[in-house]
């Protein structure tokens, strides 16, 4: 192939060895442009805004999350486990509708689409390079060594310019880790962190009117009923699915492209009332057990997760210094949750420090959500 290369009137700087079961065959091509990733590639074909479950062999999944015309930087390109990848795929799908492409492909559909697009990796980025069928091999085989191609051509590049990048990396490292050495860690005065539970609208008022706005929402309409109404961020999110029989045309909202028979609606709530203003915080144990009591009457599910303290670093005297906060945030949830019980919003009031942060009913069950505060 180099013997060729030289001697041809073609200048070709490209060459791809593919073999199977002891058959070697050679191609030649010239690159017109940097090879994109098999990502890029994949997310050309879904359009300005995309998404796209794939399955991989190995029970592995590919999330492919596409936003004008990008792909997502947070856990847009994400290959897991399946269970893992239809997870984030039903999020993604709950929290967006206007989608121009969503799709949930099996895995000769899957294999079938990144085929394609290296094909079209072939069209576009080399020229004069003739793609051979492999005697003995199969499809498959082709697709495995294609893939890993890509990888190491785009792998490679990546290494080289990361390794500079690396190595300054190290000596930022190593000049603020000197300039640190003389810094403590040491609790200082609540009021230099933020108190966002003082901030906040008291979460029994909270508490009230989502579940009000709940009430007044129609659970069917026209053949279609809602399965999930989630309230978060200040936005209420609905679940619509298709009962037999009903129209597409009657959808609460143009129903979604991957799955026709759900439907998505959002609407603003916008939260009315005071900040709670000034409140003292108990114990990190006290302020637990205060949540333990609430989940147990309202035969619920209790989850509190206490985060790491809260830390912030100032400039004293021309030096960095680590401060740490005299209280810590947990996130808590109550699951499983049927019909609520009376009184439910002066009993979230009594817990100092109490924030709430969603509601989320799915198949009438209940799960509410938010943080807390409380001493160190």
């Amino acid at each position: 192939a180099k013997r060729i290369a030289k001697s041809s009137a073609n200048p070709y700087d490209g060459m791809i060895i593919r073999k199977a079961e002891g058959v070697q065959q050679i191609g030649l091509g010239l690159y017109r442009r940097k090879i994109l990733s098999l990502a890029a590639l994949m997310a050309r074909t879904v359009g300005n805004r995309g998404l796209l479950r794939m399955t991989l062999p190995g029970g592995k999944g590919w999330l492919l999350v596409v936003v004008d015309g990008h792909i997502w930087a947070d856990g847009g390109d994400m290959i897991g486990p399946l269970d893992e990848v239809d997870q984030k795929f039903s999020e993604w799908v709950g929290a967006e509708s206007d989608w121009d492409v969503c799709r949930e492909m099996d895995i000769a559909e899957s294999l079938a689409a990144i085929e394609d697009a290296l094909a079209g990796l072939s069209q576009e980025g080399l020229s004069s390079l003739e793609v051979m069928p492999i005697r003995g091999a199969t499809r498959r085989k082709v697709l495995v060594f294609m893939v890993i191609l890509v990888a190491l051509i785009v792998g490679g590049k990546f290494i080289l310019q990361s390794y500079e990048q690396y190595r300054r990396d190290q000596l930022i490292e190593q000049q603020r880790l000197l300039q640190q050495q003389a810094n403590s860690s040491q609790p200082i005065a609540a009021d230099e962190f933020a108190r966002e539970w003082e901030d906040a609208v008291k979460p029994g008022a909270v508490f009230d009117q989502v579940v009000q706005a709940w009430r007044v929402s129609p659970v069917n309409r026209r053949g279609w009923q809602i399965v999930q109404w989630v309230w978060a961020d200040g936005v209420i999110t609905e679940t619509w699915t298709r009962n037999h029989g009903a129209r597409y045309s009657e959808a609460p909202s143009v129903p979604n492209p991957g799955n026709q028979n759900n439907s998505y609606v959002k609407n603003p709530l916008a939260i009315t009332g005071q900040p709670r203003g000034a409140q003292e915080l108990v114990g990190i144990k006290e302020v637990s057990v205060m949540l333990y009591d609430l989940c147990l009457d309202l035969r619920g599910n209790p989850e509190i997760t206490w985060g790491d303290p809260i830390k912030k670093v100032v400039h004293e005297g021309g030096m960095e210094k680590e401060m740490e906060a005299p209280f810590r945030r947990a996130l808590w949830r109550v699951t499983g949750l049927g019909v609520m019980p009376e009184g439910v919003s002066n009993r979230l009031n009594s817990i100092p420090g109490l924030v709430l942060e969603s509601l989320d009913w799915n198949k009438g069950k209940w799960v509410i959500q938010g943080g807390v505060y409380g001493n160190s």
